[in-house]
């Protein structure tokens, strides 16, 4: 039996955002505020969260966004949102990178939440019913097509602090506009694989998928340790059609 391990990126994601920007102005809530979503079919990589914002000079004050599992059971990862002027703004929000950025698990549901305050001026659209939720955090769930509480506004008691989980939901098809996800290709090369070891028998045929995120322009190669450089092997994927046992050594790879 072969176990290969690999640490190997691929080409930079365009960016992608969770779902648009809406317009809101509440600001009269003390505690967690969240909503629910389920991912797609497929692995998706998270690396900032944000913060609604509509002043020009930032934030009144620093806010906790984070992703839970879907049971409150785990804080999965969470960064805090500054303020002041200086962030990365962008689709209406202020963002923060996730250090190390998430990667969230096919056909699974999450609650991503923020902390707010009432009346600090960092106002935050209301239960909103969004359209344009982006398919490469949810493949095909939009709003009632993967069963139980896809999409769900959730809420903490008042007067709790981060990280209290918003166990209480309501409003199907809908989501607070607090908070945002995103995969942003800035900053320095990261990548991410969803399993470091994979085992397989030989001469049984294995495929290895990685992550990666950055600012572009970014090139891959995927090498055998200490330093084969495998020919051709530039793609997101890497296949090993006849693996032996010889292959049983850690991969590593240049961006």
């Amino acid at each position: 039996m072969a176990v290969i391990l690999v640490e190997v990126p691929v080409l930079a994601q365009s960016s992608q955002f969770f779902h648009e920007q809406r317009n809101g102005n509440r600001d009269n809530y003390l505690g967690t505020i969240g909503g629910s979503f389920m991912t797609g079919s497929s692995n998706v990589m998270v690396s900032h969260v944000g913060y609604y914002l509509t002043n020009a000079a930032g934030l009144n004050r620093t806010h906790h966004v984070g992703i839970f599992t879907a049971n409150g059971s785990a804080l999965l990862a969470s960064g805090l949102v500054p303020g002041g002027a200086g962030t990365l703004v962008t689709n209406g929000y202020s963002w923060v990178a996730l250090n190390p950025p998430l990667l969230l698990s096919n056909a699974t549901l999450y609650v991503l939440a923020t902390e707010v305050f009432a009346n600090d001026g960092d106002v935050w659209p209301d239960q909103t019913t969004y359209t344009n939720w982006n398919s490469y955090f949810v493949g095909a769930n939009t709003w009632g097509s993967s069963g139980t509480n896809n999409y769900e506004c959730y809420y903490s008691p008042s007067g709790a602090a981060w990280p209290t989980f918003p166990a209480t939901s309501f409003g199907s098809g809908t989501m607070y506009g607090s908070m945002n996800m995103a995969l942003l290709p800035v900053g320095v090369p990261i990548v991410l694989t969803a399993t470091t070891n994979v085992s397989t028998f030989s001469g049984v045929a294995v495929t290895i998928i990685a992550y990666v995120n950055g600012q572009y322009p970014l090139t891959n190669q995927w090498y055998k340790a200490p330093s084969t450089l495998l020919a051709g092997q530039t793609n997101a994927t890497l296949t090993l059609t006849n693996p032996q046992s010889s292959d049983s050594e850690i991969g590593r790879a240049h961006v």
